[in-house]
């Protein structure tokens, strides 16, 4: 199969021709399954439970697009008929090995299809550690009127809000931001301009210091992709340089942070707060010392329902599919830059994981897994 060619504005390939076989191994409603069969049509769309791997392994022989619950591994570039892979989650960075980012087929994602209710999670976190919501529930519980630290707590108006990525979570955060009378800038990896938000867009092709950001930031807010250039893209040095009294929120990806230099910051009281829904290790051991930090809000990497994210999902596929039959670069495409090989995953144990969900409960229906 001729390879496809790749740069930074995406695969330049000539328009395909449209697929005879399309494989779906994520669940969807009777009438998102009918429009898929629309979209697809003439082609044979295949529908798979997520779990049926042996079924998977046969129609992938035939099949030139596989959408997938799940992200693709290196099994899948024995399959010569193979033309995209698309996911139905946010990040790709799980599959983004060597052989996978550099394969003969598109790998997509999701992203984007809850980006509404990730930017309202960033501002819980920004809304509830400005008015220490810890406080307010423990006097609540006491019954007690009046905070000792009242003189100290500060709204969000006026406040420097530097956003790390500039994808479709960070693009529906600004402008709430800015509904708030927050200032906001942006850095991000590639020089792409500010995507017409109207604010500072700075970036690591342009050479512009991430630390000379930091100095000026009230609220640090990491919205960016995981790959081996952003891993611990928040270390020591970073911490350092970050304005005294920050507060940072991240909902993202767990190793965009080194953990130690966080927890270390916290204790200097460099960093002031921190409302994290992504920590590395994931999930967070119940004897984590994040835990027990009262100047730390944690969600368990959930998010409110997005009204219709399945029709959201569809309606990725939809646009990217005309693109692809057009020859043109898809969207939230797994590009060489996305590479991701440090930090090796330990898988968490199956028992530890079961037992922490015990412990934790099961999940309420009203949250869902980015």
């Amino acid at each position: 199969m001729e390879a496809i060619e790749r740069d930074a504005g995406g695969p330049q390939v000539p328009a395909p021709a449209a697929p005879t076989r399309v494989v779906v191994a994520s669940p969807y409603s009777e009438a998102q399954r009918a429009r898929l069969e629309a979209l697809f049509r003439p082609a044979e769309t295949v529908f798979l439970s997520p779990r049926d791997r042996t079924g998977l392994r046969r129609h992938l022989l035939e099949a030139e697009i596989v959408v997938l619950k799940g992200t693709p591994d290196e099994s899948f570039l024995e399959h010569d008929r193979l033309r995209w892979v698309h996911c139905n989650q946010s990040g790709l960075d799980r599959c983004a090995s060597q052989q996978i980012v550099t394969a003969p087929f598109h790998v997509t994602s999701a992203s984007g299809r809850s980006a509404p209710v990730l930017a309202e999670h960033a501002l819980f976190f920004m809304l509830s550690l400005a008015y220490d919501s810890h406080a307010l529930l423990t006097a609540q519980r006491r019954r007690a009127w009046g905070l000792r630290n009242a003189a100290q707590l500060r709204g969000l108006v006026g406040r420097k809000v530097l956003v790390v990525g500039l994808g479709h979570t960070a693009r529906a955060l600004v402008p709430r931001c800015q509904a708030l009378g927050m200032q906001v800038r942006a850095f991000r990896r590639r020089a792409l301009g500010d995507g017409g938000l109207g604010i500072p867009a700075y970036s690591r092709a342009a050479g512009d210091a991430f630390e000379t950001l930091l100095v000026e930031a009230d609220v640090l807010v990491l919205a960016a992709s995981l790959n081996d250039s952003s891993h611990h893209m928040l270390g020591v040095r970073q911490f350092e340089a970050l304005k005294p009294g920050a507060m940072l929120v991240y909902v993202a990806r767990g190793r965009l942070v080194d953990t130690r230099a966080m927890k270390a910051a916290l204790d200097e009281g460099r960093l002031a707060a921190a409302g994290l829904d992504v920590t590395h290790p994931e999930p967070l051991p119940p004897w984590d010392s994040l835990w027990r930090r009262r100047n730390v809000l944690l969600t368990p990497h959930v998010t409110p329902q997005v009204a219709d994210r399945e029709h959201a999902e569809v309606d990725i596929i939809a646009h990217n599919y005309g693109r692809y039959l057009a020859g043109a670069p898809l969207e939230n495409l797994l590009h060489p830059e996305d590479l991701y090989t440090r930090g090796a995953r330990r898988p968490v144990h199956p028992l530890l994981r079961r037992a922490l969900r015990l412990r934790a409960g099961l999940l309420s229906p009203s949250v869902q897994r980015r």
